[in-house]
């Protein structure tokens, strides 16, 4: 690792050895297949920014990058110009001295304390795709034990691979560019539309289902029994039977356009778009063709709009840059787009909500000008998640902003050059670059260099609108 001085990564002002308030950090890159390639991801430019000694390839695809992570599958380390902790582990400094880093708050909140005893409750990152991710949820924290063990004796207790924690992930996602994504179940009238318009989609399912959408519009526990009796037939079509139906509807979209093939629906031509590239990128055999497009809410955001998703709700994104931030887990079950196939069939059946609000109903609210913020300079997104929050700064040249939160803070740089200051300890960061932050710690950040200066963070809080 080049020393952090010499590539003027971050000055130093002040450093206190053994228990120091703010610490720049390394990401982990994830090699991901569904991100952009080589330097056109975002995720591969910011590893490159904060140690330019990574090697990118330009035909290697760039997902994520964890930011302030502890997750074994990508843990974060510590960039630092002490020699002792530089490179240490972030859980490591976390271990060190629990209630210093995390903060009272939170290691007296028994939910948090039984699922991420004395560690990090959320999980922060940066996405970059072109290509969709699987289509997938994310399994609640007991469904997450009883998937880890049943790995572990598949495996004779050797090592577990797909479900390594026991943990939840629900999660929310904000733009940093147009983002796309299938996320959550439509409303029962809008699939009953689709019954209407598209022939070839209605004739995947028995008149008894058709019969039981049509019926549940104004009952909720009838949607969701009639929702699953859909996602279990069509999750289950025969490979035959969907490219069957994905070559006629390709079919019909040549020569009838978008609105004759899918209805005269709002997202029509979005909707042919998207189905054009994924059955190039995945092949006319993808049941995730059918669910997504017909099932499931298409949701287009621009840039700082954002979305929720809770743990057990399917969603596939589709193309973006992305803040994301999750519960501490990198738990998946998934099926179709893509070769990825884990959890099995019967259990993303079983799991799933089977939630099926408008896609409006999904976006995340905020609040400008969050009243922790001294100077108003900060926007916090009211998250429905109780392991994080997820706040935005934005600074003109010169502009300060302060902020003592109590719970730890992990925070990105992602435009101009930001000098964060902790009491005497003081980093100057540049676009890219990470840091960490104690629990309770009275942060100040000013925008040094550059025309406007844009952080995002997240930490933990007690929510003050529970």
């Amino acid at each position: 690792m080049p020393d952090i001085l010499t590539n003027a990564r971050a000055t130093v002002a002040s450093y206190t050895v053994g228990k120091p308030a703010i610490v720049e950090l390394q990401g982990f890159l994830q090699p991901f297949p569904y991100g952009r390639e080589g330097m056109n991801s975002m995720a591969a430019r910011i590893a490159k920014d904060i140690d330019p000694s990574t090697e990118i390839d330009d035909k290697q695809p760039y997902g994520e990058i964890w930011l302030g992570s502890t997750h074994a599958n990508g843990p974060s380390k510590l960039l630092t110009s002490n020699v002792v902790t530089n490179g240490t582990g972030l859980r490591d400094l976390i271990a060190s001295d629990p209630e210093y880093y995390l903060g009272t708050d939170l290691l007296q909140n028994k939910n948090m304390q039984n699922m991420y005893k004395d560690d990090m409750p959320f999980l922060f990152k940066i996405l970059s795709f072109d290509k969709a991710l699987p289509l997938q949820a994310h399994p609640d924290p007991s469904l997450g034990e009883k998937l880890r063990k049943q790995e572990k004796r598949k495996y004779a207790g050797v090592y577990n691979s797909d479900f390594v924690d026991d943990n939840g992930k629900p999660e929310v996602s904000v733009a940093l560019s147009d983002f796309t994504a299938f996320v959550g179940f439509r409303p029962p009238q809008h699939i009953k539309a689709f019954f209407d318009a598209v022939p070839e989609f209605a004739a995947l399912f028995n008149s008894s289902q058709r019969q039981s959408i049509e019926s549940a519009t104004n009952d909720d526990s009838k949607a969701k029994e009639a929702l699953k009796s859909l996602f279990d037939t069509a999750i289950h079509l025969d490979p035959s039977k969907i490219k069957d139906t994905v070559d006629k509807l390709n079919q019909k979209l040549e020569s009838s356009g978008p609105e004759g093939t899918f209805g005269k629906v709002d997202d029509a031509k979005a909707l042919a778009q998207i189905w054009k590239k994924h059955g190039k990128i995945f092949g006319s055999k993808d049941v995730g063709l059918i669910v997504t497009t017909f099932l499931m809410n298409l949701i287009q955001l621009k840039p700082g709009q954002g979305c929720w998703i809770l743990a057990d709700d399917i969603h596939a994104y589709v193309e973006g840059d992305v803040i994301e931030c999750m519960a501490n887990s990198d738990n998946m079950v998934c099926h179709g787009l893509g070769d990825t196939d884990q959890g099995g069939l019967d259990t993303f059946v079983d799991m799933l909500s089977y939630r099926h609000l408008p896609a409006k109903q999904l976006e995340l609210e905020w609040i400008d000008g969050w009243d922790k913020g001294m100077y108003g300079h900060t926007r916090l997104y009211k998250v429905p998640i109780e392991e994080f929050d997820l706040i935005k700064v934005d600074l003109k040249h010169g502009e300060k902003e302060s902020l003592a939160l109590p719970g730890p803070h992990t925070f990105v740089v992602t435009k101009g050059t930001i000098k964060a200051k902790v009491g005497d300890e003081e980093l100057v960061l540049k676009q890219s670059h990470i840091a960490f932050v104690q629990a309770n710690a009275a942060l100040e950040l000013e925008l040094v260099d550059g025309s406007e200066g844009e952080v995002w963070g997240s930490f933990f809080q007690e929510k003050p609108w529970a």
